[in-house]
């Protein structure tokens, strides 16, 4: 009995010691973590200084010299709490790295071309608000490190975002700022987080992510002019049309990049441009899976919609439990989106302007799937939720975010990092009249493999009437071309297409369905790169 209970007290005196120790190592990472970020913040800051006031590089390195000369000091007072891994001189070549690379994609290099910087209020506050959120991702890994658990990085990209969106009409920038320039320099600090991490031995206390940031594609996806007469859009490509079932001949290409709609009687509704600048993130768990991820915020999560309900036919999206709440439209009560996927979609109509729409994805149910991180394979399932308004307006069928406001329907103050400008800041207007319907539309899978479609003279949906697909009745076979991004462990982004084929149901509008070819085949290539990033 006695050497029963010695056991056992050794036992918990191991365990004990183990729980301490590696609250330690957590404890000893946090503090690395978060001298880190105020080093890399403050070097940043220096860089912004020069920028304001046009000081060489000199000046900068001298400017910089105080906060990295504390980091030495900073790392042995961690390692008493410890130690763990990573060294401050492994730490300054990674926070120097991250340095030149925020820095080169504000003024184009590092150091600034004949190492002075040019005098520019634009550049300073870029370069301002990428310090800040490198140096907050890194504080918010630091808290996570030390308390346990996953950094919740919601509200410092929201602040990136809104000091971005502020310089939408600035003038004196060195690179034009919108939402290219935005992408560029999250995906900057990003990779900075995650190297600068990395000498720490991983990600801030909350495991992996793959995050994928959409890009632009072809120049021309092609278009639609009636009666139904197709215009092909220009190389590159990701996939084509054929008019056997076997997939042998081609009749066009379809544009990377690019989405398109609807069955061969398709008068008016042509391929439209994804836009880039989106972003979403899947949860890597154990060695292969993605499941659905919270992100940093609804616009760039992959969980499902609810379990509250909401109207979708009024601007503000009242609570409901039945149609019968929101006027009693058919399926106007929905589950509530938790998730959007990508920002609102464009799809004007040239034949009938008045049914011009703009489309609202977001998750309906927690996106899934598999990804090898050595290869950079993946392949996901996202069941969407597609809200149809129509608005209208052809030249802009879906409000755009323009100054930091958005210039018509419900929204006031807006940001955005699309392309297209549109933001989920801005939703059309809402009401019984423009609200169509919400589509159910399934990408499955969203691939970097191979995605296709076989439709038998034509069919390739249930209760599709309009024979073929995108504008041509002939066609019995799509293909979508996927491609993996390589070798992810590096930490880098890499290239990557994402391809899908699904099937896209009626609106229960009979003009906008006849109009469209719907119930039809869709098909979509997202081109971006991946990347496997600390879990936001």
């Amino acid at each position: 009995m006695l050497k029963n209970v010695a056991a056992v007290a050794a036992g918990v005196f191991a365990l004990s010691l183990a729980i301490g120790t590696a609250h330690a190592q957590d404890a000893c990472k946090s503090g690395k973590q978060k001298a880190s970020g105020k080093t890399i913040g403050a070097m940043v800051k220096c860089n912004s200084k020069a920028a304001a006031k046009a000081l060489t590089e000199t000046d900068t390195e001298t400017c910089e010299g105080k906060p990295e000369g504390k980091l030495a000091g900073a790392f042995t007072k961690a390692d008493a709490k410890g130690p763990c891994s990573g060294t401050a001189a492994a730490a300054q070549t990674a926070l120097d790295n991250c340095e030149a690379a925020i820095v080169a994609v504000v003024v184009g290099s590092h150091p600034p071309a004949g190492s002075t910087f040019t005098k520019s209020k634009c550049d300073s506050k870029k370069l301002a608000a990428a310090g800040k959120k490198i140096s907050g991702l890194l504080g918010c890994d630091a808290k996570a490190s030390k308390k346990g658990g996953t950094c919740d990085s919601t509200k410092v990209v929201g602040k990136f975002n809104k000091a971005m969106g502020k310089l939408a009409s600035a003038t004196d920038c060195k690179v034009a700022p919108g939402a290219g320039d935005t992408a560029n320099l999250e995906a900057a600090a990003d990779t900075c987080r995650t190297n600068i991490n990395a000498v720490f031995g991983g990600g801030g206390g909350g495991g992996t992510s793959l995050k994928f940031l959409t890009t632009a594609g072809t120049a021309n996806c092609g278009g639609v002019a009636p009666p139904g007469n197709f215009t092909p859009g220009v190389a590159p490509f990701s996939g084509k049309v054929s008019s056997d079932a076997a997939g042998t001949d081609n009749i066009y290409g379809l544009g990377l990049g690019c989405l398109l709609v609807g069955g061969g009687g398709n008068k008016g509704v042509g391929p439209g441009a994804i836009p880039a600048g989106a972003t979403s993130f899947f949860d890597i768990s154990g060695t292969n899976n993605l499941v659905a991820s919270a992100g940093t915020g609804t616009l760039t999560c992959t969980k499902g919609a609810g379990p509250s309900k909401v109207c979708l036919n009024n601007n503000t999206r009242s609570a409901c439990s039945t149609d019968g709440n929101c006027s009693g439209q058919l399926n106007s009560c929905q589950n509530k989106a938790n998730c959007f996927f990508g920002p609102p979609l464009e799809f004007p109509n040239t034949v009938l302007t008045a049914i011009t729409t703009c489309v609202i994805n977001y998750l309906r149910t927690d996106a899934s799937g598999t990804g090898d991180p050595i290869t950079g394979a993946s392949t996901t399932n996202l069941p969407l939720t597609s809200v149809v308004y129509t608005t209208g307006n052809v030249g802009s069928p879906c409000p755009h975010c323009m100054a930091g406001a958005c210039t018509y329907g419900p929204g006031t103050a807006c940001a955005t990092t699309a392309s297209s400008l549109t933001s989920q800041d801005c939703p059309p207007n809402a009401s019984v009249g423009s609200f169509q319907a919400p589509l159910v539309v399934i990408l499955n899978p969203l691939t970097t493999g191979v995605a296709a479609l076989t439709g038998a003279a034509g069919a390739f949906c249930p209760g599709q009437t309009s024979a073929g697909a995108f504008s041509f009745s002939q066609a019995q076979h799509l293909v979508e071309n996927g491609s993996p991004a390589g070798n992810l462990s590096d930490g880098a982004a890499h290239a990557s297409t994402l391809a899908a084929t699904f099937c896209i149901p009626s609106t229960g509008n009979t003009t906008i369905d006849g109009l469209a070819g719907l119930p039809g085949p869709g098909a979509n290539s997202l081109n971006g790169t991946a990347q496997i990033v600390p879990t936001p």
